[in-house]
């Protein structure tokens, strides 16, 4: 659920710009539900404001008091994307100070709101996607879990399959890294492999079909285990219920 708050003072100005968010968010796949809360901010920072993600700041600037709000909601909720919307651009200085996440000027169109929810959801996006940081044959780089297939251990050397290629990973075992992303479902049908369940195709009796065309042996005593693993991780994909490798 994307949650956003409308700060505001004028009730008018608030509801004609939760008629312009909601516009938007219908047409897109996003579960969202929209707040509303009165310029007075003890209304704001309570029970509600840990839930959400996004707050548009709609109001009518006519001194530094505003802002000094702002920042009291700022620095009561750091996790809080903030978006200024006023009515003339010389306040652009102030909204900048509270670390304002966007910034628009009073009349704004419904393609600057667009953007502005477009740009967070991205952002939400990008910090919710785990990574690994891995030293590899070309240095240490990050990976999202999401882009790896599967590791292998062969000749003494653990290589990494992704969508980006393959590499050489050095200082890992491969059940130290087993131990790390089989929360993120990872699982060892052999002895020298640990797979994403996200890119196995099929099972069948002693092999593993991946998605990317490659077949990977599968143990008899792993089988069972590894077989009911990945039908635990496919519901959960389906139903949508883990945003793991989301």
């Amino acid at each position: 659920m994307f949650n956003i708050a409308i700060y505001y003072d004028d009730l008018d100005d608030a509801e004609q710009l939760e008629k312009v968010i909601r516009n938007y968010l219908d047409t897109s796949a996003v579960l969202y539900h929209i707040f509303k809360f009165s310029r007075d901010e003890k209304d704001i920072v309570g029970e509600a404001i840990p839930h959400i993600e996004m707050l548009f700041l709609d109001i009518h600037v006519k001194n530094r008091e505003r802002f000094e709000k702002a920042k009291f909601i700022r620095e009561n909720n750091r996790g809080l994307q903030i978006v200024f919307v006023v009515d003339d651009a010389k306040y652009r200085d102030m909204a900048l100070s509270v670390h304002a996440f966007g910034y628009l000027v009073r009349p704004y169109t419904a393609e600057q709101i667009a953007k502005q929810i477009q740009d967070m959801l991205s952002f939400q996006e990008e910090i919710e996607r785990p990574q690994i940081t891995l030293q590899t044959d070309s240095g240490a780089c990050s990976f999202y879990l999401k882009t790896i297939c599967y590791f292998e251990y062969q000749n003494n050397k653990l290589k990494m399959v992704e969508t980006g290629g393959v590499h050489d990973v050095i200082g890992f075992t491969l059940k130290s890294l087993r131990d790390v992303l089989r929360a993120h479902g990872f699982a060892m049908p052999h002895k020298s492999y640990l797979t994403n369940y996200l890119y196995v195709s099929k099972c069948s009796s002693y092999q593993i079909h991946m998605k990317n065309g490659d077949t990977i042996p599968l143990s008899p005593g792993r089988a069972s285990e590894f077989k009911a693993g990945f039908c635990q991780a496919m519901s959960v994909y389906q139903n949508g219920k883990d945003n793991s490798l989301n």
